[in-house]
């Protein structure tokens, strides 16, 4: 290979490296005569020196035992415990909460068919009052139904109305005063005549089919809702049958609370009874509240700060040991860095020398760092012209290494005269002018 101002030329004879096929299909050494023999010449060009821009190399070395470097290691402990403990967690549990209400009011009404200023004295029994069955020949009941949630709900349903009978010896009996009626929406009601002489009578035909036969009975008014729809996203259904006890004899159909002796008992008791209310439960995910090294938030806040921790941590722990080409650390300074020694650059090291100290010189760099060691002191260092002085300040001793520069070492060695390139009587190049020539035979 010969290089003539950036342009390496190779010239490599192949005439002999042929193989060619005969006639029974194999293949063998072909060599063609001498006057067809065939030069390759192969050309390639290169940049001048110096003109070339090369990007510089990241390097990684042992790692720095910097401040940055361990609390970046702390950061990445603690965000990988963080990450993995929440992952190990869900992020979401199941929770049956309060999704809704029913609500109800029972009301009646009964218009008396003769005066009786004593009990009714303005001629109508209401709501909590009792029904006597001789003044009272039937009376209006009713029930207002209510639907109500936070939630974004549709609802509809049907709501009937019917009376229960029940025995003391368990007799019962049921028949319904309102038929099922459909309703949409929050809001339904329902109303119907009860008659008491009916009641009266059936009563009557009780007692005298049986001599056991009680002389009271239990007759409930009972509402049936039968809801379904949609609340908060989620299929609803169910049935709302609340229950209004009355006590029914020969002479009075009145409240079963009205019983109780405390008159505050009556009243908190048909309260309750006339207002019931009913609270559905829906199973919603929430989110999944975890704790921490005493810190309690949810798990998917747990899992984007651990990630991020995790992340930035190890970003700065791989920053902080990033050097570039021409930030790569001199033997003595890798020498004195392992030793636990600091180099100190320091001006006029061997002038500013105290009266009385004795300076004295070391062969190796390697003992100065042993005497750095023994002693507990600082390695000083100062760049000169022609080398590099560093020295262990032991009064009334101070130990000096000189380390002689590169380029002073490198200046010093002789150079190698490049062997001459041959050229033809023209000073052409030999090889340039073959493929010249052979370009003007084709």
């Amino acid at each position: 290979m010969q290089r003539y101002a950036g342009v390496s030329v190779m010239q490599t004879d192949y005439s002999a490296g042929f193989l060619r096929k005969t006639r029974n299909g194999f293949l063998k050494p072909h060599r063609e005569p001498a006057d067809k023999r065939r030069e390759m010449v192969n050309l390639t060009f290169r940049a001048p020196h110096g003109q070339t821009r090369r990007r510089p190399r990241i390097r990684f070395h042992r790692p720095r035992k910097s401040r940055l470097f361990f609390a970046a290691l702390a950061v990445l402990a603690t965000g990988l415990a963080m990450a993995v403990d929440s992952f190990a967690q869900p992020a979401t549990r199941p929770q049956v909460a309060s999704a809704y209400t029913n609500t109800g009011a029972f009301s009646y009404t009964a218009q008396t068919i003769r005066p009786d200023p004593v009990v009714y004295p303005s001629g109508v029994a209401q709501t909590g009052q009792p029904l006597v069955i001789g003044d009272v020949d039937a009376a209006t009941v009713s029930f207002a139904y209510q639907f109500t949630s936070r939630l974004r709900h549709e609802i509809n349903g049907t709501i009937a109305l019917q009376v229960v009978f029940l025995g003391d010896s368990g007799w019962r009996n049921a028949y319904h005063l309102v038929s099922p009626a459909p309703f949409s929406g929050d809001v339904a009601s329902t109303s119907g005549q009860l008659s008491l002489s009916t009641l009266g009578q059936l009563l009557a035909k009780l007692q005298a089919g049986s001599k056991s036969a009680a002389r009271a009975y239990t007759v409930y008014l009972q509402p049936v809702v039968e809801y379904e729809g949609v609340v908060g996203g989620h299929k609803v259904h169910g049935t709302f049958t609340p229950t209004l006890p009355f006590t029914l004899d020969a002479a009075v159909f009145a409240p079963q609370a009205l019983n109780l002796r405390d008159p505050s008992s009556q009243v908190s008791e048909l309260g309750k009874e006339l207002h019931p209310a009913q609270t559905g439960d829906l199973t919603q995910s929430v989110a999944n509240v975890i704790s921490f090294f005493g810190l309690h938030a949810p798990a998917m806040l747990f899992r984007i700060v651990g990630c991020l921790l995790t992340i930035v941590a190890l970003v700065v722990a791989l920053r902080s040991q990033r050097r570039r080409r021409d930030d790569v650390w001199s033997h003595e300074k890798r020498v004195a860095f392992r030793a636990g020694r600091t180099l100190v650059d320091v001006r006029g090291l061997c002038e500013a020398v105290p009266p009385g100290s004795i300076v004295t010189e070391v062969p190796a760099f390697d003992d100065l760092v042993a005497l750095a060691v023994q002693t507990s002191r600082p390695i000083l260092r100062e760049p000169l012209a022609e080398v590099e002085l560093f020295g262990v300040d032991v009064p009334p001793r101070l130990y000096l290494y000189r380390k002689a520069l590169e380029q002073q070492a490198q200046a010093q060695r002789p150079k190698l005269a490049a062997a001459p390139e041959p050229q033809a009587a023209d000073g052409y190049p030999e090889v340039l002018r073959r493929l010249r020539v052979t370009a003007g035979r084709r």
